[in-house]
């Protein structure tokens, strides 16, 4: 192999590359990257055992080739390069010759043969989507999906398609976030769970392409592949919690609200909490939303906020941070908050808007204590 390539380009391939290698891999070979080069590009490679990248970047190809690379030790080397040209040679022992205009680097290599395959979901079973679609569809629910806790299927993004429309779905028993947008007709009806660690290496990559980006589904895999990136995640086995069934169907309670009015007000009284997930009551009464933090150690705090609402007056206590987060998903102006009664699940959305709604676990209020045993129960 023998290419000259853009050091800053070729570096950016490079760190994204190696976000996704794990440095605890019992496979050693997985702990490097493969560069290679297809046609006039250098391709980047790297793979753990459940994900897996290649990101083109063009450069002028003097000899095709290949070699299997410590990404730590070229990711290094990168960092303190200025921008300009870089000369790569792999001589016959496969060692990488980096040549720039002052000096060079000698780095040692392996065969690109002993890296493995990037196996792609069937070019006949992808379907395009707007990159800022895509990205819009994470940023309205990644936040929701389970880390530890939960179910195992919880720790992972639901990924509905059905036709004309793709849903994203995350929850971790005591929150969820829903979004939805059009696709062109895909003629097919499919869904899977994407892991939340590979959800957060497409929300960096989708950074790095272009506008479409075409997504495949089998039955053990997904891959996402824009204009210079392929990126392909194993799925979560198992079957997602029935999430409609928490949904508030009925609007019984409904409280129209400026959202950022509401926002500003949560955060007020939440920061007399030294707690990371401060509980608030939410007071629900004629044409206003009382706010109200308790802390035994520093003392209370009290707002409110002018809002629409004509039920009856209900009490119930919430994680800040949760609605905080709920409502971060909602896009207009004003929101509307429904409930089918105190101790029933809070539904959070923008007025007039069908593609995105949050749900939020109120927590339990016993005798004046409170207790958290704000889970959903989906039988």
């Amino acid at each position: 192999m023998n290419v000259t390539i853009p050091v800053g380009s070729f570096r950016r391939a490079v760190q994204l590359a190696q976000n996704l290698v794990d440095k605890k891999s019992t496979m050693p070979v997985l702990q490097n990257l493969l560069l290679e080069t297809s046609g006039s590009s250098l391709v980047v490679r790297a793979m753990d055992s459940q994900m897996g990248t290649e990101i083109r970047v063009p450069c002028e190809v003097i000899a095709p080739g290949g070699v299997t690379i410590s990404g730590k030790r070229l990711s290094d080397v990168l960092k303190v390069l200025g921008d300009g040209a870089l000369r790569m040679a792999v001589g016959d022992d496969l060692s990488l010759v980096l040549s720039y205009e002052a000096g060079r680097y000698r780095l040692f290599g392996y065969s690109p043969e002993v890296f493995p395959p990037l196996v792609q979901v069937a070019s006949g079973t992808t379907f395009p989507v707007r990159k800022s679609a895509l990205q819009e569809l994470i940023a309205r629910t990644e936040y929701a999906v389970a880390r530890q806790d939960g179910a195992f299927t919880m720790q992972g993004t639901l990924v509905e398609i059905a036709g004309t429309a793709i849903t994203m779905i995350g929850t971790d028993g005591h929150r969820l976030a829903l979004s939805t947008t059009e696709l062109e007709d895909t003629g097919t009806k499919t869904s899977c769970i994407i892991p939340i660690k590979a959800i957060g290496q497409l929300r960096t990559m989708l950074t790095e392409t272009g506008d479409e980006i075409r997504i495949g589904v089998s039955a053990t895999q997904a891959s996402f592949e824009g204009e210079d990136i392929l990126f392909v995640t194993r799925l979560l086995e198992g079957e997602y919690p029935p999430y409609k069934g928490v949904i508030p169907r009925g609007t019984q309670h409904r409280l129209e609200i400026e959202k950022e009015q509401l926002v500003a007000g949560i955060r007020r009284v939440s920061a007399l909490s030294a707690d990371r997930a401060p509980q608030i009551k939410l007071m629900w009464g004629s044409d206003r939303m009382a706010l109200r933090c308790e802390d035994i150690e520093l003392g209370e705090a009290e707002d409110s906020v002018p809002a629409v609402y004509a039920g009856m007056e209900m009490t119930m206590l919430m994680n800040a941070s949760y609605v905080l987060d709920a409502l971060s998903g909602c896009r207009s102006e004003r929101v509307e908050l429904i409930m089918e009664g105190p101790e029933q699940p809070c539904l959070c959305r923008a007025v007039g808007d069908e593609t995105y709604l949050g749900i939020v676990m109120p927590l339990e209020l016993e005798q004046g204590e409170e207790t958290y045993s704000g889970d959903y129960d989906y039988d």
